[in-house]
């Protein structure tokens, strides 16, 4: 059965999703009642569904009121979907690691703000487990992460895939509210220069593209970006460029960062 308006399932297989992801955006929903005594942020970074995004029940949520994760205002809502790059007409699964004890809420709260095309993983991430599918395991860094980083002076191998103008602060970002500008210490390396109609470059091109930005493959990289979708683009690259290369996705990237009050804001290309 799916929902009124979709032809998508409310309910899906492992199976139907392993056919159709790279079609779907999948969230995780993990969310863990106290006498679990489990961190469902930490278990993101440590493994997901592949290309997998968190949603977080709680932040996502009326934080004016006394009650957990209670629906939040449709602008916040709105903005949340937006850092996440979905659309209305976008394909989303959305699973949690117990089988289906948060994702449905996940589920009905994308309904409730107008999202028909969306499905519960039967079972969660131990189906998609026990389907003999796998699970992607990239490191994963928070803004914390980043900020020590920067603190320490050791962000030089931190690469930026947004247009350069919009690295520079000298381009508005897309997303209202943000500030302009890029983390100090990164490089920059726009997602499409490492493409060619729509396919990756070679390899020893890719490897010219990174040395160019400043970026050192044989060192553990971290890549970031407006929202953590292109970063992925530049992982997938690195990884052409030198098998094994050693990367972390900054998750929360630019829309994390470019919100944060406090932390530090480098603009033009030094």
């Amino acid at each position: 059965m799916s929902a009124q308006g979709s032809d998508v399932p409310d309910i899906v297989s492992a199976q139907w999703l392993k056919d159709r992801l790279a079609d779907v955006k999948v969230l995780d929903a993990s969310w863990y009642l106290p006498v679990h005594k489990r961190d469902a942020v930490e278990e993101f970074k440590a493994s997901r569904l592949p290309g997998a995004q968190f949603f977080d029940l709680d932040a996502i949520s009326d934080t004016s009121v006394d009650l957990p994760h209670m629906l939040p205002s449709e602008a916040a809502f709105a903005a949340a979907a937006d850092a996440l790059c979905i659309n209305p007409d976008d394909t989303i699964v959305v699973y949690d690691r117990l089988g289906a004890f948060s994702s449905p809420r996940a589920w009905w709260t994308w309904h409730v703000f107008g999202h028909k095309r969306v499905a519960v993983l039967d079972g969660g991430l131990p189906a998609w487990v026990e389907a003999g599918s796998e699970l992607e395991s990239t490191p994963v860094a928070s803004w914390r992460d980043v900020l020590a980083a920067v603190e320490a002076g050791t962000t030089g191998n931190l690469v930026d895939a947004r247009p350069a103008g919009r690295w520079r602060g000298e381009a508005p970002e897309v997303r209202p509210g943000l500030a302009s500008g890029h983390i100090p210490g990164s490089k920059n390396l726009p997602w499409d220069a490492v493409q060619s109609g729509g396919r990756f470059k070679p390899a020893e091109q890719l490897r010219a593209a990174f040395q160019g930005a400043g970026a050192d493959l044989g060192r553990p990289l971290t890549l970031s970006c407006g929202s953590g979708t292109t970063a992925c683009v530049l992982l997938l690259a690195a990884r052409r460029a030198a098998p094994g290369a050693r990367a972390t996705v900054y998750d929360g990237s630019w829309s994390e960062w470019g919100g944060l009050p406090g932390v530090p804001v480098a603009k033009g290309a030094a």
